[in-house]
């Protein structure tokens, strides 16, 4: 069977809409600034399509019958979103937008930047919504979700060419561990290396960015625990000898409830760099614009808050 979508013309609709509301074919054709024949012509076409009058006159006009007014209740709320997807504007306004923004990244930086994003969201665009989802820090998986507006995220190597970048900060890494356990623990290089440590690879692999500064060195650590989520570190430091060598910016949002202690590392690990990314296809959205314009302000805003004082 056709689609019956394929008799349908979308200036119909619009004839149909004026009628209810207008109520007369002439003033019809004036809001629409067509002639009162071609109206007549549109209606024509309306009821045939419809198999019905449709609108009959009255005293008070052209009056819907009963099928109209089926069709007002389930083709009139359609075409303000009909009229909003077709319209193309090169404005943006937050205080009024509905608009969900998306992040895609790694927990670590949920609590650096997610209660000061969700607060400024609340004060520019407070009928907009926030949507982090997690991410393994790759842009990959990324390429063909058009619901992600931006990834935060460590950018190995050279971005694809569909993916437009920002960087951010740059971030020294730090050993954070639980003083109270391992009370004479200095930081010192021997101390380092004879610790056994905590590693957070979103691979599971037991090997990370320390190890391999390390290897330059000719030395090797142990590390007893691998783990995917940034979050539950502080859990299993606490009460634990293990270490965790972690971005510096990770330990200056550690809760207060957990004792746990933060110093500079022993040899030198190039810092992580972070960066803001969006596809190419969402580079001259409005919308998206401003939250990337939100986003920047937020983390420099954030890193010169959290990071101006040294560790934790």
């Amino acid at each position: 069977m056709a689609d019956p979508l394929l008799r349908m013309d979308l200036n119909l609709l619009l004839v149909l809409e004026a009628m209810f509301e207008e109520r007369s074919v002439s003033r019809v054709a004036v809001r629409l600034g067509r002639s009162q024949p071609a109206i007549s012509a549109s209606l024509t076409r309306l009821r045939t399509l419809f198999d019905d009058p449709l609108f009959i006159r009255s005293r008070a006009g052209m009056s819907p019958t009963l099928r109209a007014l089926e069709l007002s209740d389930s083709i009139r709320p359609l075409l303000p979103r009909l009229r909003s997807a077709i319209e193309v504007s090169s404005d943006f306004d937050p205080a009024q937008s509905t608009r969900t923004f998306t992040i895609a990244t790694v927990d670590d930086l949920e609590p650096f930047m997610g209660p000061a994003i969700i607060k400024r969201l609340s004060q520019e665009a407070p009928l907009a919504r926030l949507r982090l989802v997690n991410s393994d820090g790759s842009p990959l998986p990324y390429k063909d979700r058009e619901d992600i507006d931006v990834m935060l995220t460590v950018l190995p190597g050279q971005a694809p060419s569909w993916l437009h970048t920002q960087k951010l900060a740059d971030a020294d890494y730090v050993m954070v561990y639980d003083q109270s356990i391992m009370p004479g623990r200095s930081g010192a290089l021997d101390d380092y290396i004879n610790a056994r440590h905590l590693l957070v690879s979103f691979r599971g692999d037991f090997r990370g960015v320390a190890d391999n500064a390390l290897a330059s060195m000719g030395l090797k650590r142990q590390v007893t625990m691998v783990t995917p989520r940034f979050s539950s570190v502080y859990f299993m430091l606490q009460g634990t000898d293990l270490v965790a060598t972690l971005p510096a910016y990770v330990a200056k949002v550690i809760p207060t409830s957990f004792s746990l202690t933060s110093r500079p590392l022993p040899f030198y690990i190039p810092p992580v760099e972070f960066f803001m990314c969006w596809h190419r296809r969402t580079d001259a959205d409005p919308g998206n614009r401003w939250f990337r314009n939100l986003l920047a302000e937020i983390f420099v805003q954030n890193w010169q808050a959290h990071m101006s004082d040294g560790p934790k």
